[in-house]
């Protein structure tokens, strides 16, 4: 599974944003790509996926979430897709 979280610097949801999934992959041994706007790839991602809004979490390429999640929140996002990857 492909984790990739879009940041906008000076952005203080997304610093709260970037906590809660590096200890979610972190707890799940998950490989979290963090990328910024003013890293070309970054800003790449954003414009392929008309993004206008951040932070912006993408999974196997697909947005997934768009604004600042509680820890709640993003465990029962990524719950779903864990349950598939077990073998």
């Amino acid at each position: 599974m492909k984790l990739q979280l879009i940041l906008a610097d000076c952005c203080s949801a997304c610093a709260r944003t970037r906590q809660v999934w590096d200890e979610l992959s972190r707890e799940h041994c998950l490989q979290l790509q963090v990328l910024t706007l003013d890293q070309q790839a970054g800003q790449a991602l954003a414009d392929k996926h008309a993004l206008s809004t951040f932070p912006a979490l993408l999974i196997n390429g697909e947005v997934k979430s768009v604004g600042s999640p509680t820890n709640e929140a993003a465990r029962r996002l990524l719950e779903p897709l864990l349950v598939r990857r077990r073998p």
